[in-house]
């Protein structure tokens, strides 16, 4: 299964490889501990905290192609910002976040 999109990073990107490596090399670094960090917020049940993350990532997830990840968050978020705690629904945005990232990471620049 892909979660990227190479045709939809470059629509965002107007064609521009050199720009999309720049984004996935730091979206690579940022998010190195994601998997940590996040189980925190979720263990925590952080939901403002989580809800900043999760928006952060849906704000850079087209320029990646990664559109799977952004419709995660989407559904997510709704659900956050409605005071609904789900948590299939943040389970399921982590496992995409981690098979997002995988991928990313196994693209060359």
């Amino acid at each position: 299964m892909n979660y990227i999109s190479m045709e939809i990073a470059m629509r965002y990107l107007m064609g521009n490889t050199h720009i999309f490596s720049k984004i996935k090399n730091s979206f690579l670094d940022s998010y190195k501990n994601f998997e940590n960090d996040y189980l925190f917020l979720v263990k925590n049940k952080e939901s403002k905290n989580l809800e900043c993350y999760i928006h952060s990532l849906k704000g850079i997830s087209l320029n990646l192609g990664a559109y799977k990840i952004y419709d995660e968050s989407n559904k997510v978020l709704d659900l956050l910002r409605k005071g609904v705690w789900d948590e299939d629904e943040i389970y399921m945005f982590l496992y995409t976040l981690k098979n997002t990232y995988l991928e990313l990471e196994g693209l060359e620049d």
